[in-house]
C-alpha cells in the first residue's frame, strides 16, 4: 500500500468523525450507533492494510491512542443512549463530542506527520 493511500484513509476517517459529530449533535441514537460501528471498522481496516508500512514517528503512538479513544467513544455512545435525565444526557454528549475532537486531532497529527513528498 502507498503512503498516498494511507493519507487518503486518514482523511476519510477524519471526515467520518466530522459526520459522526453532526449526528451526535442531532441526537439520532440509531444512526449514531451505525456511524460509530462504521468508524471503528474502517479504522481497524486502516491498521491492518498499512501494518507493513514503515511509519514515521508519531504515527504508531497516535494509532494506539485512536484505538483506545474509539473504545471509550463506544462507551460514551452507550452511556448517552442510556441517560434518563436531560442534564445527564447533555453531560454525556459534551464528553462524547470532546472525545470526537480528540480523535480528529490524532488524525490531524497523523496527516501532518506524513511528508508531502513521501515516496510511495
Amino acid at each position: 500500500m502507498s503512503i498516498d493511500a494511507f493519507r487518503q484513509a486518514y482523511t476519510a476517517l477524519h471526515q467520518q468523525l466530522d459526520q459522526f459529530q453532526a449526528i451526535a449533535v442531532q441526537d439520532d441514537p440509531m444512526w449514531m450507533r451505525t456511524s460509530f460501528a462504521r468508524i471503528q471498522q474502517d479504522f481497524q481496516q486502516i491498521v491492518q492494510q498499512f501494518e507493513s508500512i514503515d511509519l514515521p514517528h508519531p504515527i504508531p503512538a497516535c494509532q494506539t491512542e485512536i484505538s483506545k479513544q474509539l473504545r471509550l467513544l463506544g462507551m460514551d455512545v452507550m452511556y448517552l443512549q442510556a441517560a434518563k435525565l436531560s442534564t445527564t444526557a447533555d453531560n454525556r454528549r459534551t464528553q462524547l463530542l470532546d472525545r470526537v475532537e480528540m480523535l480528529k486531532g490524532f488524525c490531524d497529527t497523523i496527516l501532518s506527520a506524513i511528508p508531502a513528498d513521501a515516496p510511495d
